[in-house]
């Protein structure tokens, strides 16, 4: 092959290389957390997503924002969980495509000085935002311990971070937070009060018990 011949086909490849990445497309997904994007993030680390041809885009943003951003068409996919239940109970055009876990990895965390979930009584408990899933897992662990929700003031503080802000700067007295959240604040001392992993109230799909045979 002569150099006239060689470059030519050099240049070949090049367009043929670039016109296959113009190709990928374009995936907005919403993730109201860290925690729910792990997997999803090693799977883009590790070429899954490229090798089928999708040019995936994660988004932070609050669970309720993301069910809108899903419903409106700003996003392909969102991250939310139980965020998403009550507008598709209510005739919005989303669906369920995947549960990565069957249980909820949530844990309510509070004070120090509160030892118990009916102490709650009388406080101020963060969650994302209301309606959203952490604020009805939280309403339904209080209920489960015997307090009922009106009894504490529930208010939608947003991210994650920004409620174990909230808590460690003191103001509310508790919140509910998902991995990796509750490590930071068993770090600075604060007390668990509910583990939703091994609380046996919501189960979002049955666990693999074992390998399936083929």
């Amino acid at each position: 092959m002569n150099a006239s011949l060689e470059k030519l086909f050099l240049c070949a490849v090049c367009l043929f290389s670039f016109a296959a990445v113009a190709e990928a497309r374009k995936v907005q997904v919403a993730v109201p957390g860290f925690s729910q994007n792990m997997a999803f993030s090693a799977a883009k680390l590790a070429g899954y997503y490229q090798a089928e041809d999708l040019d995936v885009e994660f988004v932070l943003m609050s669970a309720g924002t993301a069910v809108q951003a899903l419903i409106g068409g700003s996003v392909d996919f969102a991250l939310v969980g139980g965020a998403a239940v009550t507008p598709i109970l209510r005739g919005a055009p989303i669906r369920f495509v995947l549960a990565s876990f069957y249980r909820p990895v949530y844990f309510v965390y509070a004070k120090p000085e509160v030892r118990e979930v009916k102490d709650l009584k009388g406080k101020k408990l963060g969650v994302a935002n209301v309606g959203a899933a952490s604020d009805f897992l939280l309403r339904e662990a209080l209920n489960m311990h015997g307090l009922d929700d009106k009894e504490v003031t529930i208010l939608g503080v947003g991210l994650p971070t920004t409620r174990v802000a909230a808590l460690i700067a003191g103001t509310i007295d508790a919140t509910i937070v998902n991995i990796p959240h509750n490590f930071r604040l068993q770090q600075a001392g604060f007390r668990e009060l509910v583990s939703f992993p091994r609380l046996n109230l919501v189960e979002l799909s049955a666990p693999i018990t074992k390998r399936s045979q083929f």
